[in-house]
């Protein structure tokens, strides 16, 4: 199964946010148990844009990622965003759009069938979407 993890996870470790210990546990268990994480090369630009607005270390963006796997933004993945019919922030629709292409173009192992986010709106659009939604550590 593929996880796929957007700004919103990813960038609470980056700012060591209180949900970062459960997140991370999470995140662990998912490599753990043979199933990959990924995410939209929009999340590389997001994370590397918060380190400049934060003034972090942008070698820690690397940290966070490196079990990542990265996907284009392909015109596949526009014309996915573009399809989505609930009301969704443009850069969230990327992120989901990604997600949906390789829910719809993949099989067993290969699919994405998690979404980790904490980003309200979008969790709850790709519940809609058929996606189980988690936020480790949310109260």
């Amino acid at each position: 199964m593929l996880v796929y993890v957007d700004t919103s996870a990813l960038g609470r470790i980056l700012l060591n946010h209180a949900d970062r210990p459960a997140l991370e546990d999470h995140l662990d268990e998912v490599l753990e148990r043979g199933d990959r994480l990924i995410s939209s090369d929009l999340l590389d630009i997001e994370l590397a844009r918060l380190c400049v607005r934060m003034d972090l270390d942008p070698v820690d963006v690397e940290r966070v990622c490196e079990d990542v796997h990265f996907m284009g933004i392909l015109p596949e993945v526009v014309e996915s965003a573009k399809d989505i019919k609930q009301t969704l922030k443009s850069l969230d629709a990327i992120h989901l759009g990604t997600a949906l292409l390789l829910a719809d173009e993949a099989e067993g192992e290969e699919a994405v069938e998690q979404v980790v986010t904490y980003d309200k709106r979008m969790g709850q659009v790709a519940e809609e979407l058929g996606f189980e939604v988690v936020s480790p550590g949310r109260r």
